[in-house]
């Protein structure tokens, strides 16, 4: 009897788990590109939501958050796959005309993490603007209302960490604080590193806008040896930034709950596919966590924000 490859048996065992979530349907779920461990969370959630369905999750995003034309694709492909509905971060307005295929086909479309447009069923995110104040809060309450701040910006085309980035500076000027110096990690973070060392001796305080910018500004903090240590206030979490956190090396986090993020809205999926109806316009779901400060909401084109937590060198507030 003549024997299988290894190969051949791999292909043949991805054609039958393909054909398998074919039949039995799914809920494709597309991140943006970028921030593994957040977008893990939001996997995880997904997961946990859709047990017990009979729909699987198909969890695939791009490689970059620049990369539009690799998001349609991808959801082009989830609907080859049968998945009854979509869950996307997207990654550009242009996404509006893949909602759009989508409506046509009858698959309903949600967006998670930000918002870009488009007649989608429903947007589970956060509120990017406030949290974005709520960092520049922390900033000035640890300057007591007097420093040079600089802002370590993630990529112009990013509207989620725009938001933050805006919001923060808001807060800070108003605070009384002066933002010296801004500059973007992405595309040419080599630059953008170069020029925050020059102006490390004049500033007091470093904002950064999501784990990676604050992972790589960490980094930047303790190569330079400054004999004073600056406030850097960052955003979102990881095991590295939770350990920077503890040493010290960061005063404050405003962090999201991607768990929870994933888990409405396949919640919400599931509902729709069901044909059940959605929570009316402007009416909150509110996450349950205690260790993750989230301004979240979810609506139909009218926002909504509930209110969020902060923590802080480790103690945790409530607002």
């Amino acid at each position: 009897m003549a024997r299988i490859s290894p190969l051949l048996q791999l292909l043949l065992l991805l054609s039958a788990l393909v054909s398998q979530a074919q039949a039995e349907g799914c809920v494709g779920v597309v991140p943006a590109g970028g921030s593994k461990e957040y977008w893990r969370q939001v996997e995880a959630g997904a997961e946990s939501a859709a047990k017990g369905s009979g729909l699987s999750i198909y969890f695939r995003g791009p490689g970059r958050e620049d990369t539009p034309l690799a998001q349609a694709k991808i959801i082009d492909m989830l609907v080859q796959r049968g998945c009854k509905a979509v869950v996307v971060a997207p990654v550009s307005s242009r996404i509006a005309d893949t909602v759009a295929a989508l409506n046509a086909k009858g698959i309903p479309a949600i967006y998670i993490d930000r918002d870009m447009g488009g007649d989608v069923a429903a947007v589970i995110a956060t509120n990017n603007f406030q949290a974005g104040v709520l960092a520049g809060e922390q900033m000035v309450a640890a300057l007591q209302g007097s420093g040079r701040v600089a802002v370590m910006r993630k990529h112009a085309q990013v509207q989620s960490t725009t938001l933050r980035e805006e919001g923060f500076i808001q807060a800070a000027r108003a605070g009384g604080l002066e933002v010296v110096f801004e500059g973007y990690m992405e595309p040419d973070s080599v630059r953008a590193l170069a020029d925050f060392h020059a102006v490390l001796p004049q500033v007091d305080g470093v904002f950064a806008p999501n784990d990676h910018t604050v992972a790589t500004t960490l980094a930047a903090l303790r190569r330079a040896k400054s004999s004073d240590r600056k406030v850097l206030i960052g955003f979102d979490s990881s095991p590295l930034l939770i350990e920077g956190l503890q040493q010290g090396w960061i005063t404050g986090l405003v962090v999201q709950q991607p768990y929870a993020m994933g888990y409405q809205s396949v919640q919400l999926a599931l509902q729709l596919i069901s044909g059940s109806h959605l929570p009316s316009p402007g009416r909150r779901l509110r996450c349950r966590s205690v260790t993750s400060p989230e301004v979240i909401w979810i609506r139909r084109r009218s926002p909504d924000c509930c209110a969020a937590n902060r923590l802080d060198g480790g103690n945790q507030r409530f607002r």
